[in-house]
């Protein structure tokens, strides 16, 4: 978050918490501490926070977008499966997958993340695996071949 974005965010609280004392400095100080902070994430934030509390202070919203952002992510890394090219190579998927759940955290839509290199889908098959409460132990060729399979499943029913 920059100056400006920090400017908009304290505006919003000051409207939001009339008795919460703010100064010309504020804006400064709230920028140095919300400063790797999204704009978008902190008004969510904000939003939140002002619905059960009188005073908001930057620390609460750091924790209020911490959340957010762990919402947004959930279960979806067990979901996600690195492009096959990534198979062999264990530190390329682990980028791929830190890209992958910060763009999730960032609130963009799974069809719509674009990895590195691959595109992120969801998996039906360890979706299920995980709501039945069993952990997903299986290799990344069969994890995927299930995925596929699950996928023309679904293909085939939206056709019927």
């Amino acid at each position: 978050m920059n100056h400006t974005e920090a400017v908009t965010v304290c505006r919003v609280v000051a409207a939001m918490c009339p008795s919460q004392k703010f100064d010309e400095h504020t804006p400064d100080a709230w920028a140095l501490v919300l400063d790797d902070v999204r704009l978008a994430d902190a008004q969510e934030a904000v939003v939140t926070l002002g619905k059960r509390q009188t005073f908001i202070s930057p620390a609460e919203i750091r924790a209020e977008v911490a959340r957010i952002r762990n919402r947004r992510i959930g279960d979806t890394e067990r979901w996600l499966v690195p492009p096959a090219e990534l198979d062999d190579d264990v530190e390329g998927a682990r980028r791929w997958l830190a890209a992958a759940k910060a763009r999730l955290g960032d609130g963009e839509p799974l069809d719509d993340v674009q990895g590195d290199r691959g595109v992120l889908r969801t998996r039906p098959v360890a979706a299920l695996v995980v709501a039945a409460g069993r952990t997903n132990t299986l290799p990344n060729d069969v994890r995927r071949a299930h995925y596929e399979q699950a996928k023309a499943n679904l293909g085939r029913r939206g056709a019927a």
